[in-house]
């Protein structure tokens, strides 16, 4: 985590196989679904998400503007 004046940015790193970041994150239409949730709240609460994988490596970062409702 970096705590930046006028902004919070999270990095998770993930050694798995990586993935695309869709251009949208709905709702898994059935709401008793064990997945298909994460990605949708985590575009709800951040004001930027952004994927980068690479070989064998995975990094989420996530950004929260500080003082902003968005």
């Amino acid at each position: 985590m970096i705590n930046l004046p006028d902004r919070v940015e999270l990095r998770v790193r993930d050694g798995g196989d990586g993935f695309r970041l869709p251009d949208e994150s709905p709702l898994a239409e059935d709401l008793t679904a064990e997945s298909g949730r994460g990605l949708a709240i985590i575009r709800a609460v951040m004001d930027e998400v952004s994927v980068d994988s690479a070989a064998g490596s995975t990094v989420l970062s996530l950004v929260k503007r500080k003082g902003i409702d968005t």
